[in-house]
């Protein structure tokens, strides 16, 4: 079925949800709603929270947002508006499988310039309040909001449509309820629901980003390393696993990785999964009443500290740090915390959108006046657009090597991303490049596809050249985030294995390994990698962050390999490990070497060799 181009018309015209959530095969446009669930008394909310599941149980997708004030139903202390709707659903009658424009096809946004609506003085007051307060035993941490209101005439689906396709924010969702529009760019989950397995993943710590390299790599060791974001993250986690176990199983709650630094576009965060198997005959009510509203966006403990920002920000927060989510049909679900999160009441009015952050007893003013001015950067900030690109072998015969599987990996990957692509169309340009090569007598050459957002297609070859015999392998100190889901598509957004890929090259090295933020093994730069433990050859999974690469998959069945995470330590014990793609085939490993810089200069230590084996 042919994937609709989604337009900023096509947002704005129709009372719809998009959703791109991890685990979907697509971007989902719902529209068509044949039922609204609203209401503005909290009375209601628990009735239209069961109606909304069993909607989606009996017949398609809901999906809808619940504000900040919606926690009043749960008996939570929030500044009530009568008027406004603490809850909105809709079951959708139509879900469409949608591509995102090129920012060519967009016109130019201005900037936003979000203007915080309270001064820098009243903040600091506020945070001074907090800290009293803190002092006084009342809370342990206190998450403070202001409102920013963004430049006039600012057309949120066309923000929508030029940033998201670009950042990736992970649980990003526009809605357009009728009156109300919600433009959200959230990197954090609420909940996801599949099966019985319910998972939280609160963030807390913050790092803004830069385009330095090193210094870059640097400001996520910091953040990694402080003790003051560690505790102030632990805090919230321990209140998400207190919320968790009031509705899953004894036992079942654990929280196995603590403090994950997650790469986003503009920040670095810290991150911990809490997950949990609920009790049988857990609903969607229940589950949002444990958990609603979310721990990182409230403090601990909760009840007293939500009356504290009651009194201090006296405003209501909206759907700003409330949530919005779809409910599938087959009663899964999965909701954003809604930060980074932009509303617009009519579609001529101002458009605002919330920033604040954690405060604990040792937050300094200043600093937390400035990290919500990084949180709100992402707002202004296009990434360079990337494309997807897959490489094969046009060998000495002529014949191209694996062309199927890599059409096939393209096409998916485009689908899942919001590409448009015309898959036999490439397939028939790629023939007719590699007939004319072919002809010229120039074999063996590397074929490269790379497919833009809209569809276009560039096609290139550069001459193939033979890898050493054996690899010499350098091991990273630099971990990439798992739950990057660019790391499962192959694309042009490189610039972190390339650049480590050259450094490396540069210190003798033929290729360099990668471990994810929990220590596993993932693969090289341009190579994936299996290794052998007496007669059992193994190589990591698809989930620990890396490419579905083509050779990898034939090679599991060559080797009748199990997929299994891989740590240093197994490196240091296998017997044999090659590395490889499919231009350049299988190689054997000779070396695995760590390489680190300290103030007497640098240090080699020797992690795993094949002639220590061999010995």
């Amino acid at each position: 079925m042919a994937q609709t181009t989604l337009t900023p018309t096509l947002l704005t015209s129709q009372i719809c949800l998009l959703a791109d959530f991890p685990g979907q095969d697509s971007p989902k446009l719902l529209s068509q709603p044949k039922k609204i669930l609203t209401t503005s008394d909290p009375l209601e909310v628990p009735d239209l929270l069961r109606q909304a599941e069993e909607l989606a149980k009996s017949a398609g997708w809901v999906g809808g947002y619940l504000s900040y004030e919606a926690a009043e139903a749960f008996l939570l202390p929030v500044v009530a508006n009568p008027k406004k709707p603490l809850i909105w659903f809709a079951q959708f009658d139509h879900a469409q499988n949608v591509c995102y424009p090129h920012p060519d096809q967009l016109q130019n946004i201005n900037k936003c310039n979000p203007k915080p609506k309270i001064s820098p003085q009243q903040y600091q007051a506020d945070i001074a309040k907090i800290l009293e307060y803190i002092q006084a035993g009342d809370s342990y941490q206190v998450n403070h909001t202001i409102a920013a209101k963004l430049t006039d005439n600012i057309d949120l689906a066309t923000l929508y449509l030029t940033l998201q396709p670009q950042h990736r924010f992970d649980y990003a969702s526009w809605l357009n309820c009728g009156d109300l529009i919600i433009a959200s760019f959230s990197p954090e989950l609420l909940l996801t629901k599949e099966g019985s397995k319910i998972t939280t993943a609160p963030i807390k710590g913050t790092r803004p980003r830069t385009s330095n390299f090193k210094d870059d790599l640097k400001a996520g060791k910091t953040l990694q390393n402080s003790p003051k974001d560690k505790a102030e993250h632990v805090m919230i986690v321990d209140m998400a696993r207190n919320d968790l176990g009031r509705i899953c199983t004894v036992g079942s709650v654990t929280a196995p990785h603590l403090f994950e630094l997650r790469h986003f576009s503009t920040l670095y965060h810290l991150e911990s999964r809490v997950t949990g198997e609920l009790k049988p005959g857990t609903g969607f009510k229940s589950v949002m009443e444990a958990m609603f509203p979310a721990a990182s966006i409230t403090g601990a403990p909760k009840r007293r500290t939500m009356e504290i920002i009651k009194e201090l920000e006296q405003r209501q927060r909206g759907v700003y740090t409330g949530s919005v989510g779809v409910i599938k049909p087959n009663g899964d679900y999965t909701f954003n915390v809604a930060i980074r999160t932009v509303t617009q009441a009519y579609k001529n009015e101002s458009a605002y959108m919330g920033l604040g952050g954690g405060i604990v007893a040792d937050s300094n003013p200043q600093e937390e006046w400035m990290e919500i001015a990084d949180k709100g950067v992402f707002i202004n900030s296009v990434p360079e657009p990337f494309g997807l690109i897959e490489t094969f072998l046009l060998n000495d015969k002529g014949e191209i090597n694996n062309l199927a599987e890599h059409l096939h990996r393209l096409e998916k990957s485009a689908k899942r991303l919001g590409f448009k692509c015309d898959i036999a169309s490439i397939k028939k340009n790629v023939q007719i490049n590699t007939d004319s090569m072919g002809k010229s007598g120039k074999l063996p050459q590397i074929i490269r596809i790379e497919l833009a957002l809209n569809g276009e297609v560039k096609i290139s070859n550069r001459a193939f050249i033979a890898p050493p015999k054996k690899l010499k392998v350098m091991l990273s100190d630099n971990r990439v985030d798992r739950f990057n889901s660019l790391l499962q598509h192959k694309t042009t957004r490189r610039s972190f294995f390339d650049n480590h890929l050259q450094n490396a090259k540069n210190n003798g090295f033929d290729d360099i390994l990668f471990l994810n933020n929990i220590g596993r093994i993932t693969e090289g730069a341009i190579r994936a990698i299996f290794i052998r433990k007496k007669s059992n050859w193994y190589t990591p999974p698809i989930s620990d962050g890396l490419l579905p690469s083509i050779w990898r998959a034939k090679e599991i069945i060559n080797l009748q390999a199990k997929e299994q995470s891989i740590t240093a330590e197994d490196i240091k014990q296998a017997d044999e490990i090659i590395m490889g793609n499919s231009v350049q085939g299988g190689v054997v490993v000779g070396e695995i070497t760590t390489m680190a810089k300290t103030k007497e200069g640098t240090t080699t230590q020797l992690v795993w060799s094949q002639t220590n084996i061999n010995s």
